[in-house]
């Protein structure tokens, strides 16, 4: 009966509902409470990770049952949820959070891991050009923002965009823009 229950589509429906809601309400709690509240209470706990693993083989049941590997696309378009589920488990246990602050026309290369409470320095330099940032109509929070940096990487340099939805990728480095203080001349993070 457990086995039945756990390769059926309704719990496949569930699980991913659940998975959806748990992210929605750490969007909430992120914007309301920050990054370290939202990973706490949702992406890190116990109950968040049950859910991802339960999802995975749950979908890889589905597939085995339903001999879905027969159809390729069905198969692929399936697939994909489970590769996403692995990736989301690798970057959680493997990957590192960090802070980079730089100021507008200055340059840093230094991560401020946030789980690690340690400093890692990056095989090359980020200078920050320019940035700037929109507001929802009569509020505080931003709407968007982008900023243009230049990556110095010894004889190599070259310049990128980093915006709300466009994050940075270099040297298996993600650089995304978190906006911490409300003057332009202040620092900000990466």
């Amino acid at each position: 009966m457990l086995l039945s229950i756990l390769r059926s589509y309704k719990t496949m429906l569930f699980v991913l509902i659940a998975l959806a809601l748990g992210a929605a309400v750490a969007t909430f709690l992120e914007n309301d409470f920050g990054t370290a509240f939202a990973r706490h209470y949702v992406y890190d706990a116990l109950w968040y990770e049950v859910l991802l693993c339960l999802a995975s083989f749950n979908i890889a049941l589905v597939l085995y049952r339903t001999k879905m590997f027969l159809h390729v696309s069905r198969f692929t378009f399936h697939f994909a949820f489970i590769v996403l589920l692995i990736g989301s488990g690798l970057t959680r246990y493997f990957g590192v959070d960090g802070v980079m602050k730089i100021r507008e026309n200055s340059s840093a290369n230094t991560l401020f891991s946030t789980e690690l409470n340690d400093e890692i320095t990056l095989p090359f330099t980020v200078h920050l050009k320019d940035f700037e940032m929109e507001r929802y109509y009569g509020s505080k929070a931003p709407s968007s923002y982008n900023s243009d940096v230049r990556i110095e990487d010894g004889t190599i340099s070259f310049d990128a965009h980093i915006s709300m939805n466009e994050p940075l990728t270099y040297k298996g480095y993600k650089f995304f823009r978190r906006f911490t203080t409300l003057m332009k001349k202040e620092p900000f993070s990466l």
